[in-house]
């Protein structure tokens, strides 16, 4: 995996994407998109074993299955320090948003959702060495005008000897 220096005017430039406790995502102005951990994050995951800038510096396509981005590039500051990553734009909506956009109609028809996520399932079915455990909100499933299905996050996937990073909420309140 290539690397490549952020510098901070790009971020501040960029488009905001989306921001949680672990990581921002900007859109470059180059069309890439850009995961920023985090610093903390990234020190709370070394110290339970995952070192994210290892994962990301391994990766390579997954044979046969262009529906699985992975990142174009390990991201650093200009000072050396790893921040995240880049990633291609991925084709289409996301299924939170592609569900919005279904009819009421559309919404009861159960065989077009048996259809949507029987093509999800051949994808990870295809990929039985990778695990993806973040579906949890569906941002991270995308689906273009002609149905076609791409994953993201890769950061999150289990690939080979990598362990997989999954932070999820409660849906409810534990007592």
């Amino acid at each position: 995996m290539k690397k490549r220096v952020i510098y901070p005017a790009e971020i501040k430039n960029a488009k905001f994407m989306s921001h949680s406790e672990m990581a921002t995502v900007v859109s470059l102005q180059d069309g890439s998109i850009l995961k920023v951990f985090e610093p903390g994050m990234l020190g709370l995951m070394k110290s339970v074993g995952i070192d994210t800038e290892k994962k990301i510096l391994d990766a390579k396509p997954i044979k046969g299955s262009p529906e699985i981005l992975i990142p174009t590039s390990a991201a650093y500051f200009p000072n050396g320090r790893f921040i995240g990553y880049t990633i291609n734009r991925a084709n289409g909506i996301d299924y939170n948003a592609y569900d919005d956009k279904l009819s009421l109609r559309q919404r009861s028809d159960l065989h077009m959702y048996a259809a949507d996520h029987d093509k999800i399932e051949a994808v990870l079915r295809r990929n039985s060495n990778i695990v993806f455990p973040d579906f949890c909100t569906c941002d991270n499933i995308f689906f273009d005008e002609d149905g076609n299905v791409q994953f993201i996050d890769y950061d999150g996937l289990q690939v080979g000897s990598h362990k997989t990073i999954c932070f999820s909420t409660s849906l409810g309140d534990a007592e």
